[in-house]
């Protein structure tokens, strides 16, 4: 049963009098509540042993950038559909856009009837050919990862990319884009 995650920082390492080693962690300040409530489910358990996994810290994407990702596909889609609901979604921009700026994808190749189930467990994907052969009618889809599984600089090549093809497009000077540039150039400081 996982009890939960949290951030912190290694402090330092030592010898009790039980000569048992301990180890001290500072938990970042945005984690305090979920500390509060790991210790409540540790006190529930019949037993304090505990396996503990360590990894090294990721930097991961903030809901601000998500909701940034989300708003610029939007603004995307509306300018490609021309104002017309339904012809170009978000998602189809998402799934585009992450052909065009080097998310990881994996190609499969399927009976025509399991095109459905591949789109169900890889979401963003796109059917690029059918073939015949002499199992019958095949779809070549390509599956990509999406935003969720990339690192730090892949998701900034994204970002960076949906806004140059924004600029592309003449919403550049647009105000909904002009706060979006300037929270992304803030982001990429830090």
């Amino acid at each position: 049963m996982k009890l939960g995650k949290f951030d912190g920082e290694y402090v330092s390492t030592m010898k009790g009098d039980d000569n048992r080693d301990y180890i001290t962690f500072r938990v970042t300040p945005a984690h305090g509540y979920v500390i509060k409530m790991i210790t409540e489910k540790i006190k529930l358990l019949k037993k304090n042993l505990l396996t503990i996994e360590i990894k090294r810290y990721v930097n991961s994407r903030t809901n601000q950038q998500n909701k940034m990702l989300w708003a610029l596909l939007e603004i995307m889609a509306g300018q490609l559909s021309g104002g017309r609901a339904g012809d170009t979604t978000a998602w189809d921009c998402y799934v585009d856009m992450l052909g065009k700026y080097g998310a990881k994808y994996e190609y499969v190749m399927v009976p025509e009837r399991a095109v459905e189930m591949i789109q169900e467990q890889f979401r963003a994907s796109k059917v690029i050919e059918y073939r015949e052969n002499e199992k019958g009618k095949q779809a070549v889809i390509k599956c990509f990862y999406g935003s969720s599984k990339m690192d730090t600089k892949e998701f900034a090549q994204l970002l960076d990319g949906i806004l140059d093809t924004l600029a592309d497009m003449g919403l550049d000077d647009t105000t909904d884009l002009f706060y979006w540039n300037k929270q992304w150039d803030d982001w990429k400081e830090k």
